[in-house]
């Protein structure tokens, strides 16, 4: 019975660095790392919204250039990007060149399996195409709004406005 009862003891001590050792991989690279790497940053990385809403915040200051924001989304996370669009309170209108405004792009990129669902990050831009304010991530799980925000806006772009 006490020889049971060591086996019993050392599977669960087993088991617990087991679950340690999972938890302490699966942790997202620091912030201070993925300054010096911005290409490693993705979403998956994160168990919550909140760490994930963070971490791009910590990541992407204000006046992050939207060509590094387009390498690490488009470019490192597969994401798509929307046409330049601006929000006037009870419309939205494409932004057309030249870009004369502050302006807002929706980048997402649906899961292979839904494609109502997926991930998404809203930008606003200055005219010299600089980040203004803190970018706005989710994840979207398919209720209706999702799909229309990017059929819309993926409708926009393929009509001769890429």
């Amino acid at each position: 019975m006490k020889k049971l009862g060591k086996i019993a003891l050392g599977l669960c001590g087993i088991v617990i660095i087991g679950l340690v050792g999972l938890y302490v991989v699966n942790q997202p690279p620091s912030i201070k790392y993925l300054k010096e790497h911005p290409e490693e940053f993705r979403f998956e990385n994160y168990w919550s919204n909140n760490q994930a809403q963070t971490a791009i915040n910590e990541l992407f200051s204000t006046r992050t250039s939207k060509k590094d924001l387009d390498s690490v989304f488009i470019n490192g996370n597969g994401f798509k990007e929307s046409v330049p669009w601006i929000n006037t309170g009870t419309t939205t209108q494409v932004v057309k060149e030249p870009i004369t405004e502050d302006y807002n792009i929706f980048y997402f990129r649906a899961d292979k399996e839904n494609i109502r669902k997926g991930y998404f990050v809203i930008a606003v831009f200055t005219r010299d195409h600089s980040l203004k304010e803190n970018l706005i991530y989710g994840y979207a799980t398919g209720k209706g709004g999702f799909t229309f925000l990017v059929n819309m806006l993926v409708g926009a772009k393929g009509e001769g406005n890429e």
